[in-house]
């Protein structure tokens, strides 16, 4: 399954922080710098497999097990609050 971002979706860069707008809910979120790492590796639609492996690459110390635990919750809940979507057709 490949992820890409929610159409209705504007961000820009605060240090090393995403700020996320959803325009047509109108509500924000904020990145910490890891989850901004994943935000911007997505301008094209990855996989979560694509994911871990962008995360491993900037900390190679961190194991596959937790970089496929953080990328899950990443993902989950950025579906949760519309701001990617989810599908095998991407």
């Amino acid at each position: 399954m490949k992820y890409r971002k929610f159409p209705n979706v504007e961000s820009a860069m605060a240090g090393d922080r995403a700020a996320i707008y959803h325009t047509s809910a109108k509500t924000a979120v904020t990145l910490n710098p890891t989850a901004t790492l994943l935000w911007n590796a997505l301008e094209s639609p990855r996989t979560s497999s694509d994911l871990v492996d962008d995360l491993r690459k900037k900390f190679p110390m961190l194991s596959a097990e937790t970089a496929q635990k953080d990328v899950d919750a990443f993902l989950k809940d950025m579906v949760r609050h519309e701001l990617l979507i989810a599908g095998d057709g991407l």
